[in-house]
């Protein structure tokens, strides 16, 4: 739980870490000169800096001060993306002293170092914050955050697992599919690849406390994939007459929980005649199977019977005959009188008569258990004819199977003919908050911090986390020293349990929700060595190939305000869109660059020339795919090193999985060298493997 409890303490600086402040939050302004530095009210942050946008209505506060001990300055990553060098050394060298002291008595010394703090993140942030249109406030911020208490389920412990789970060796198709009933895998408008198929299967066999992370990079049935598992729980539960499972999404920071208007029992009558057969014929074979002993069938059975009951009928006819010729002896009334009563004679008279009964209810058992098995075998028979005649009537693909997947298969039948039903009756209705669930669905959780899903899981049975641990992740929590005092604070700074959390991305400095999802879910697929891994994914084993082209464009690249730029670039792609082979198809192309700077001079210059291309910034990439993608590569040859795209694989490959044709890269293509081993080296040996380049 120490880790649960972890996460819980610092669940609050994921809201201030990925929203922003507005009037609606619970916060003050205070005056600085009026509140005690070394003040011990819980849960209390200061942030001395703050500034207002008057048109976006929201505050910007870069550092968070608490006003407690057992905790230090914190600054959101969402504001300062670079930050942690500075943040930590500032930690380091000018908040703490050797003993890991406070060193600042007064306010005053606090702001005069903040200052120095953010002019080494950004050259005169202020002039910089006024010219983007905030307004610096006079007095500080004070925000106390609520203490949330969690009641921990099973699958947040599950969740927050720091030891390996068991490994579980990969399912079968043919075990899978009879446990998980996955009724609408294959309907009539959705074909789903092989992957997908068995990630639904897997998902549909989830017990209560279990959690299952599927890899679902962009362009794959995503969307497809979670309507046909809540479709498929909810007929499920119609069909078998259970109640309809609560199953919520979170989506895009918000939850939704799925309805739909199915009916308790679909396709009336038809389908309890259906089931009604099924049934008689499964509890026939059943009593059928019950009659007979192994290796053994009806004839055989009744054969059995038939000589018994011939051997009793011989055996009874010698009693008989043997008592009669004991009784014609004992006629003779005058021998009686003279030698008087023989008791010998007597019982011999009646062990003849018990014999002879013994023998006539043996015969009577077996002529019942005779008519016993005709008739059973011939309820048997009728019932089997009765279901095969429906099955021949309904599905006749499937009248030579056995009689487990031809109810599997009857049942498939019904629920696809309301499958249409379910997906127009059902949708998705937004909710405040997250509640009890018997599933939670997560859709890229790899955006989400880990402490993000805690509140949700808390309230789910099972949970299915979607998202490609490739992809850019959502930003880091904290830096490296509050991380260290945290982990202290919380008995957690063992070097072997940090290097496990480490490696699961449970730290609040690295890795995302999907990361320890991936790593803790209940399907792992044994490798070699012992070593196992999560392969479940929506995408298909054979990818199309995408066509890689190169401009050469140098251009000439600035650093300012701690960013990359390259006007002349910017100017060339949009000329090179005019009269380039895009021109045609810009609807289906997109440009991508690494900077925020380098993206405005392209919208600038695609303005001048009339153009409506989408433009974007490697940090808010969107969940789309386009034709062509083109990247602006900024750098210069001789720019110093490493550069942004290369601190990684997440970004390169984010380009390529949008691109379904083409990806134009244009820059210095003296960049791409295809003896190293960084992502632009694996980027460079796909770029000149053909000969696509151009040279401008």
């Amino acid at each position: 739980m120490s880790v649960l409890n972890f996460w819980q303490d610092n669940a609050f600086k994921v809201v201030l870490n990925n929203t922003k402040l507005t009037h609606n939050s619970a916060f003050e302004f205070v005056d600085l000169n009026n509140i005690s530095f070394d003040e011990k009210q819980p849960n209390v942050w200061v942030a001395p800096i703050s500034a207002y946008h008057p048109e976006e209505k929201y505050y910007w506060c870069p550092v968070w001060i608490p006003l407690f001990d057992k905790a230090l300055p914190w600054m959101g990553s969402a504001y300062c993306e670079n930050q942690s060098h500075s943040f930590d050394e500032w930690l380091r060298f000018e908040w703490l002293d050797e003993e890991n002291n406070k060193v600042f008595t007064s306010w005053q010394q606090v702001i005069e170092s903040l200052n120095t703090l953010l002019n080494q993140i950004n050259e005169n942030w202020q002039s910089q914050l006024e010219n983007q249109g905030y307004i610096l406030n006079r007095q500080a911020i004070k925000l106390q955050t609520p203490k949330e208490s969690l009641d921990f389920n099973i699958i947040c412990q599950a969740y927050a697992s720091v030891y390996e789970p068991e490994t579980q060796a990969q399912l079968s198709f043919n075990a899978c599919l009879p446990k998980a009933e996955f009724l609408c895998a294959k309907p009539s408008n959705k074909v789903f690849n092989k992957n997908t198929f068995t990630s639904a299967v897997h998902a549909l066999l989830l017990q209560e406390g279990e959690l299952l992370a599927i890899t679902s990079p962009v362009g794959t049935q995503k969307t497809e994939f979670i309507e046909a598992v809540a479709a498929s729980k909810s007929i499920r539960a119609s069909l078998l007459k259970q109640t309809p499972p609560t199953i919520v999404l979170f989506k895009n920071n918000a939850f939704y929980v799925y309805t739909n208007t199915i009916k308790q029992q679909p396709q009336g009558e038809h389908y309890k005649k259906a089931l009604a057969l099924a049934i008689d014929y499964s509890q026939s074979v059943q009593k059928t199977v019950d009659m007979l002993s192994e290796d053994e069938d009806t004839e055989e059975l009744i054969a059995d019977l038939q000589a018994q009951d011939e051997a009793y009928e011989k055996e009874l006819a010698t009693v008989i005959a043997l008592q009669a010729e004991c009784l014609r002896k004992n006629k003779s009334n005058l021998f009686s009188r003279l030698l008087g009563p023989n008791k010998q004679q007597k019982q011999v008279i009646q062990d003849f008569s018990d014999k002879v009964r013994a023998l006539k209810v043996s015969r009577t058992k077996i002529h019942q258990q005779l008519v016993e098995v005709v008739e059973t075998s011939a309820a048997s028979i009728g019932a089997k004819n009765r279901w095969q005649e429906w099955v021949r009537e309904n599905i006749p693909a499937d009248q030579h199977l056995s009689f487990e997947e031809q109810f599997l298969a009857c049942q498939a039948f019904f629920a696809k003919q309301i499958y249409d039903e379910c997906l127009e009756g059902g949708h998705w209705e937004s909710i405040e908050s997250p509640i009890a669930c018997d599933l939670l669905i997560i859709e890229d959780a790899h955006r989400l911090l880990v402490q993000e899903v805690l509140a949700p899981l808390a309230k789910a049975k099972v949970a299915l986390f979607l998202g490609d641990n490739q992809e850019i992740t959502a930003l880091p929590l904290m830096s490296a020293l509050p991380e260290e005092w945290e982990l202290q604070r919380f008995d957690l700074a063992d070097e072997e349990l940090i290097e496990q959390l480490q490696y699961k991305g449970m730290l609040p400095s690295n890795g995302n929700a999907f990361t320890v999802a991936l790593s803790n879910s209940r399907y792992q697929e044994p490798l070699e060595h012992g070593i196992a891994q999560a392969s479940l994914s929506l995408q298909d084993d054979v990818l199309p190939e995408i066509q890689f082209h190169g401009i050469q464009d140098l251009g000439k690249s600035t650093f300012f305000q701690n960013q990359w730029s390259n006007q002349a670039q910017a100017q060339f792609i949009a000329k090179w869109l005019i009269t380039g082979p895009l021109a045609a198809s810009l609807k289906q192309t997109a440009i991508f660059t690494a900077f925020a700077a380098q993206k405005e001079h392209i919208q600038h210059a695609l303005q001048m020339h009339d153009l409506h291309v989408d433009v974007f910034c490697v940090n808010e990439l969107p969940d789309k795919q386009y034709d062509n993608i083109i990247f602006s590569v900024v750098y210069c040859a001789n720019d110093p090193r490493p550069f942004v795209f290369d601190v990684g694989d997440n970004m390169l490959y984010s380009l390529q999985k949008r691109a379904t044709r083409n990806l134009w890269i244009i820059g210095d293509l003296a960049i791409f060298d295809t003896r190293m081993h960084s992502p632009s080296g694996k980027v460079a040996k796909k770029l000149f493997a053909k000969s696509t380049l151009l040279v401008e």
